[in-house]
Parts: structure tokens; C-alpha cells; sequence
């Protein structure tokens, strides 16, 4: 018997039995939206999980921090050029980007506005190989008096105090306090600092008890994008050299960093080319007694915990298949009692095992795929749905960040889907198939 011939009986049969076959493809089309409908939720729980990591740092990136001597635990294993030259040379390290902070009291204004912000060194031409994006403007260069600003720094500064006016009534008059950091008001309000000008006013206290103060100007070159996420007030980042000039200003009476023999770094970033190398470096590093950090572990956590959530959202889906399945069986057992002289004449008539065999089961799979085509239509239905209305909730509750799509239903999905639900039913008209393959011709042609 031809494939052709095959085919064209399946396809008479099946359409024969209309009512049969729909009622059995339903319970794999049931079963197959189940089980892409809950996974594409668990693959978009996971999507937004490392999207929202991504916001707090960058993946190809490692925060390394001072640690300890493994053969003298009281003593701190400090940062140098030294450490940054012995990590530049492990496998999988693209750059080494040393961080050092203002360990002194600074007010940073911008004309009269002013604020108290957190000034942190950088190593300008390590910077280049970690491309920051910039919201507007351009990281620094190399020049001495150039800096950069974090994106919140405009949020937090405040206009410089005038004195207080009396209205007419000779009451004093309160200037109105600038908007909440982050409010639509906020944005709004915020002043423009790319190539301005600003003064830093480094402040100390003198041996003798006496104040004494310094100004460094610098040009703001860039500002940082809104995704480069930082603390507190803002940050301005500044020539490595700078810092060290201002912290060897304030004097070592004026803060434990500065208390260090040398010049160390508390912070180092390395960068490497590719995110599946992270966790390797991550580990070299630490085994050399320093304390190494990076988002990769996050990321690493939130996938398992996803693909748990995913093996139990397809395990609750996969249910309904079993009962889908349990259905084709009846379905095609069913089927050869009602067929049995039938499968007799095409024995007689020269059809072999096998002939018969691939007859039984090529109709099961035609119903697994059949209902994997429906459940797949019904799936996408769903998850438009789905992310119709959280796109709706989100534009309403967080206009200014969006959640996005939650349910996602990837090409992998649809493929797995399919084939699955085709291999579902193969698999189910297997003993239909052995027990028709398996009926005598005589006794069949007399069956009535």
C-alpha cells in the first residue's frame, strides 16, 4: 500500500467520523493550550525577572572588593595597581576599571543651585572599553577637569538659600521646595548641567581647629542614561588623579580610607566580553582572597527558580494531555471494532502488518496534530489577552515604566508544542494499532 493511499484512507475515515474525531482533538487542544499558555507565562516572568536585574548593573560586569590575606585573616587584603595588573591577566578579562572615593565633606554647585552629592574617581581610559551610554553628552576623556553626572543628579539639587522676603504684611516668605526626585513634575523642573560649568567645595578641619576650604572647578562633559543606576543623591564621577589629589588634600585625620599605606582602591569593575564567562572570572578572583560580586548570580538564581516554576506550570498542562491521550486510545480501539471486517478485506486484498499498523497510527497522530494546531491558536489567543490587559494596568498604574509583555511564546514553544502533541498522539494509537495489525483475516471478514 502507497503513503498516498494511506493518507487518502485517513482522511475518509476521519471525516466519516466527525463528531468522534473533534470531541477527541479537543482534549489535546485543551491540553496543548494548557501547557504553552502557562509556560509562555513562565518564560515571561523570567524575561521581566532579568530585565529588571539588567536595570541595576550589567551583566558582563564584576564588582571586586578589598578582602583578606588567607594566611593572615586579621590583616586586609588590599587593592593596587599591583591587584589590577595580576586580574588583567586571568582568562576572560577584557579591562579593569579602578573606583576611588571622596572620603571628605563636598557641596557640588551648579550656578545657585547646589547639592551634596557623592564624587567618585574613575580611570578615564579604562572607562572606554566598558561603554556606558550616555543620555546626553560624553563620558570623560582624559582631561583633568572634566566630569561626569549620574542621571538622577539634576533631581537632587536645590536652589542656593536667599534671603527671606517680607510681604506687606511683614511676614517672611518661604521659597516652594523642588518637586519630588522622579515625579512628572521632577522632570520637568530639571536644569540642564551637560557643558556647564561646576565648583566642588572640598571643606576641612585644620590641625590648629580652624575651617579651611577649597574650590576645584570642573566642566560637566556627559550625562550618564537613566539606566546606569546609582544611590543616594547622585554621583559625580571625576579623573582618577583628581580624587587621589583631594583625598591627599583633606589629610589623614579625615577618614580610614585615607589611612591606607599607598594608594588603594576601594572598588575595582572588570569587564569581560561574554556573560557566560562571569561566573568562571567571578571565581578566580575570589580565590585570590578578594571579595568579588556580580548580577550573574541573581540571574543564575532566577533562572532556577524559573525553571522550576515552568516544570510545574507544564506539569499541571501536561495533565490534561494524559486525559487527551487516555481519549485517542478509546477513540481508535473503538474504531476497530466498528472496522474489523474492513481491516479483514484489506488484508485480504494484499495490505501487510505494517500496512495496517501505519494506518492506525498515522490517524492517531493526524488527531495529536490537529488539536496541537487548535491548543497552539487558542495559546496565542491567551497570551494576547493576557498582555493586553497588563499593558492596560501597567500604562495606568506606571506610565513611566512599563511592564511590557508578559506572556511569551517563543518560536521554540510553538515547534515543541506542535511536535509534542503530534508524538502524543502517535504514541496513544500505538495499542490500537498492535491490536488491529494483529486481527486475522478470516476471522475478520466474518465478523459482522
Amino acid at each position: 500500500m502507497r503513503f498516498n493511499d494511506t493518507l487518502r484512507i485517513v482522511t475518509r475515515n476521519l471525516k466519516r467520523r466527525k463528531g468522534r474525531t473533534i470531541l477527541t482533538a479537543i482534549g489535546v487542544t485543551i491540553g496543548t493550550a494548557a501547557i504553552v499558555a502557562m509556560m509562555s507565562l513562565a518564560i515571561g516572568l523570567k524575561e521581566q525577572a532579568i530585565k529588571n536585574i539588567n536595570q541595576f548593573g550589567n551583566l558582563t560586569e564584576i564588582e571586586v572588593w578589598p578582602g583578606y590575606n588567607q594566611s593572615n585573616p586579621s590583616k586586609p587584603l588590599l587593592m593596587n595597581d599591583e591587584t589590577i595588573a595580576d586580574i588583567k591577566k586571568l582568562p576572560g578579562v577584557e579591562a579593569v576599571m579602578p573606583k576611588l572615593r571622596f572620603n571628605g565633606m563636598a557641596e557640588v554647585k551648579f550656578g545657585r543651585k547646589i547639592g551634596n552629592l557623592e564624587i567618585t574617581g574613575v580611570d578615564a581610559q579604562a572607562a572606554e572599553s566598558f561603554d556606558y551610554k550616555m543620555a546626553e553628552g560624553k563620558y570623560l576623556g582624559g582631561g583633568r577637569n572634566e566630569a561626569v553626572i549620574s542621571y538622577t543628579v539634576p533631581d537632587f539639587l536645590t536652589e542656593k538659600k536667599k534671603r527671606s522676603r517680607k510681604n506687606k504684611d511683614g511676614q517672611s516668605q518661604e521659597m516652594m521646595p523642588p518637586p519630588m526626585p522622579g515625579s512628572p513634575a521632577s522632570k520637568a523642573f530639571r536644569p540642564n548641567l551637560v557643558n556647564k560649568s561646576a565648583t566642588i567645595v572640598l571643606s576641612k578641619m585644620s590641625e590648629g581647629g580652624t575651617s579651611e576650604t577649597r574650590e576645584i572647578t570642573v566642566r560637566v562633559t556627559g550625562m550618564l542614561s537613566e539606566s546606569h543606576k546609582t544611590w543616594g543623591n547622585g554621583v559625580l564621577y571625576l579623573p582618577l588623579e583628581t580624587v587621589k589629589e583631594m583625598n591627599k588634600w583633606i589629610g589623614s585625620n579625615q577618614g580610614a580610607q585615607n589611612r591606607r599605606e599607598g594608594d588603594t582602591y576601594e572598588n575595582l569593575v572588570v569587564k569581560v566580553p561574554d556573560r557566560e564567562l562571569v561566573e568562571g572570572v567571578t571565581n578566580q578572583i575570589r580565590a585570590k582572597g578578594y571579595q568579588a560580586y556580580s548580577l550573574i548570580t541573581e540571574l543564575k538564581t532566577a533562572e532556577m527558580v524559573f525553571l522550576v516554576i515552568q516544570a510545574v506550570l507544564g506539569g499541571i498542562g501536561a495533565i490534561s494531555l494524559l486525559v487527551a491521550t487516555i481519549g485517542i486510545i478509546n477513540t481508535m480501539v473503538m474504531s476497530i471494532l466498528e472496522r474489523t471486517r474492513e481491516i479483514g478485506i484489506m488484508k485480504v486484498l494484499g495490505a501487510t502488518i505494517p500496512n495496517i499498523r501505519n494506518l492506525f497510527l498515522l490517524e492517531a497522530g493526524t488527531i495529536g496534530f490537529l488539536g496541537g494546531i487548535a491548543g497552539l491558536v487558542i495559546s496565542y489567543g491567551i497570551a494576547g489577552i493576557v498582555n493586553m490587559i497588563i499593558g492596560w494596568i501597567s500604562a495606568t498604574k506606571m506610565p513611566t515604566n512599563p511592564i511590557g509583555d508578559l506572556a511569551i511564546i517563543p518560536w521554540w514553544l510553538t515547534v515543541f508544542a506542535l511536535a509534542f502533541a503530534t508524538v502524543v498522539g502517535v504514541l496513544a494509537g500505538i495499542y490500537p494499532a498492535l491490536r488491529a495489525a494483529k486481527l486475522s483475516p478470516l476471522n475478520a471478514i466474518r465478523q459482522e
